[in-house]
């Protein structure tokens, strides 16, 4: 395997750019211009089979005229990326270095070495089966190594020829003017490219890509486990199923602190929707500034699997229960719903990509993870929590409710409450988390989104900070 050089860019961005254009943008047919070229089917039969033993395990090695001159001992590559041409056989042809243009990637092989290339070069090539000749200019890319080929035809000069290879008829097959050409491969010189390839291994280097040794691998720096098991306690007596868990080494005074303190502010936590009766809107709500320059957007239905459906139908009636939705009747925007999987099931978003492109982007910032890493540093306990659908907690405001309506297999609903995948829902969020709790973040208090973080760097004072 052959890769690098300039096919699909010379750099790295023109080679995103490229990998990039099956998945954006159009893709045309083979275009044949003015040329008549015959379409007739290309087909391999018996005849077509060398003579000697089978199977024969060679490898597909010919001979065509390039820039005037039969060049022998030709490789058919299809794992090359390029159509690689030794140095040696480029002299031999009457060419001089001055002629190359420069190549900026080099080629790799399959063990990761890689060789700079001389450069590139575009010559006139003739692919004989006479009276069916293929006559076109092909690019090439030198290098100065020694082997026992001449040439490599790679991937690009097999599409240029429309060539169909047979490795087991050893011929390849192509479409001329006047008909359906053949180049049928030398057994005898192909055995012999081998032959010399085989003694010359382990005498012959590549010119490395990288001079110096690589640097050996850093070990790997084992990942941290908690210090202690962590075992569940109860704190709702009446519902013993709502449980918390802690650590099993916490000295035994903190250890009934921190459970008092728990079992006291049992109300705060929410174990489902109903638990959740949502931040006061007099605090936050979130906004939709939609431009008024972009039309709604109303696509039509996606097709859902009957398992998905009925995934669709439970989640919805238990975000109708909590109040978390409602039905809406004519709403100027709308949007599908997509399941996106989260074991063992899946978790129920809405594609809301239309209306996002009509709001601009709330520039509240996020926290920086590094900083709250650092500033962990030194804590004695720590206190991670959680908040159960945090965006559910903050209502719309009432003019955006319908905004975010979206299409069921039964309905067309919109949220009371702020949803997943709308724009600048985590810099709501955010803000309403930097407000509800502004006097203890940096001091007690770490947040990123709906993850909490309560530590205190003295044992005694962590139920104090808790509660």
């Amino acid at each position: 395997m052959i890769v690098g050089g300039p096919e699909g860019g010379d750099s790295a961005n023109t080679r995103k750019a490229w990998a990039r254009q099956l998945y954006v943008g159009t893709v045309y047919g083979r275009e044949e211009g003015s040329k008549k070229v015959c379409r007739e089917p290309i087909t391999f039969t018996d005849k077509d089979l060398p003579t000697g033993e089978t199977p024969h395990r060679d490898a597909l090695v010919i001979a065509m005229d390039v820039n005037g001159v039969v060049v022998r001992r030709i490789l058919v590559d299809t794992g090359s990326s390029v159509n690689v041409l030794y140095l040696e056989t480029f002299t031999k042809t009457g060419l001089t270095r001055e002629q190359l243009n420069p190549v900026k990637t080099p080629l790799a092989s399959f063990t990761g070495d890689s060789v700079e290339a001389e450069g590139s070069i575009t010559l006139p090539v003739e692919v004989d089966s006479y009276p069916d000749v293929q006559k076109l200019s092909m690019k090439f890319i030198v290098v100065d190594l020694a082997w026992s080929h001449n040439a490599i035809l790679g991937r690009p000069g097999l599409e240029d020829l429309g060539e169909l290879i047979s490795i087991e008829h050893l011929c390849l097959k192509f479409r001329t003017p006047s008909g359906i050409g053949t180049v049928r491969c030398d057994r005898r010189v192909a055995r012999d490219c081998y032959l010399q390839a085989c003694r010359g291994m382990g005498k012959r280097e590549m010119q490395a890509h990288e001079i110096t040794e690589r640097p050996p691998k850093k070990a790997m720096i084992p990942r941290p486990e908690p210090a202690v098991e962590l075992e569940e306690v109860e704190i709702d007596l009446e519902q013993p199923d709502r449980r918390v868990r802690i650590g099993v080494g916490l000295p035994e005074e903190i250890r009934e602190e921190v459970i008092k303190v728990l079992r006291e502010h049992r109300l705060v936590f929410a174990w489902g929707p109903e638990d959740m009766p949502g931040v006061d809107q007099s605090i936050i709500a979130h906004r939709l500034t939609v431009n008024p320059d972009h039309r709604p957007v109303v696509p039509k239905k996606r097709y859902l699997a009957n398992d998905r459906r009925e995934f669709v139908k439970k989640e919805v009636s238990m975000l109708l229960a909590a109040g978390h939705i409602r039905e809406v009747k004519y709403p100027e925007w709308l949007a599908n719903v997509v399941l996106v999987p989260k074991p063992p099931a899946w978790r129920m978003c809405v594609d809301y990509t239309d209306l996002n492109k009509a709001c601009p982007k709330d520039p509240f910032p996020l926290s920086r993870i590094d900083q709250l890493v650092d500033e962990t540093i030194g804590s004695a306990l720590l206190s991670l929590m959680d908040a159960f659908r945090g965006y559910h907690q903050i209502f719309m405001h009432p003019a955006d409710e319908e905004k975010t309506a979206f299409l069921t297999p039964d309905g067309v609903y919109c949220y009371r409450v702020m949803p997943f995948g709308l724009k600048n829902a985590g810099a709501t969020y955010t803000r309403m988390v930097a407000r509800l709790f502004q006097d203890l973040l940096g001091k007690s208090m770490a947040t990123y989104v709906d993850d909490m973080l309560v530590k205190s760097r003295e044992e005694i004072k962590h139920a104090e900070r808790f509660g």
